[in-house]
């Protein structure tokens, strides 16, 4: 395996990441209609998205705010940033990961050290 550039190390002073909250709603609903499209599996989920990009742009921001939202902890929506001026951000990306059982695992191994010390 290649070794990591110190470089990608090294904080970048144009980009900053962040986690994301219902007001970056728009900015995510921008990138993504704008980024996903290239994903083939795109086609599946909006096969009709040329005729009805209504419906594309509806049910993509419903289910980015259903990530945002997150009640039950399943989510984590991680926002990049670019620095566009002295003190104004700009959103350029974000990441979506599903949490849900990598929580549950490590609350496993948990109680089975809890488990194991009580024996």
């Amino acid at each position: 395996m290649a070794p990591i550039s110190k470089a990608l190390l090294q904080r970048s002073p144009r980009l900053s990441l962040r986690r994301a909250s219902v007001a970056d709603l728009e900015a995510m609903l921008e990138i993504g209609l704008a980024a996903l499209p290239m994903d083939p599996q795109w086609d599946y989920r909006f096969p009709h998205r040329r005729a009805y990009p209504g419906d594309t742009q509806k049910y993509t921001r419903m289910r980015y705010r259903e990530f945002l939202e997150d009640q039950h902890e399943r989510w984590v929506v991680m926002l990049a940033e670019q620095r566009v001026a002295h003190d104004s951000l700009k959103p350029v990306a974000f990441a979506v990961w599903e949490v849900k059982n990598i929580r549950k695992k490590k609350t496993v191994q948990i109680q089975l050290e809890k488990n194991r010390k009580s024996l």
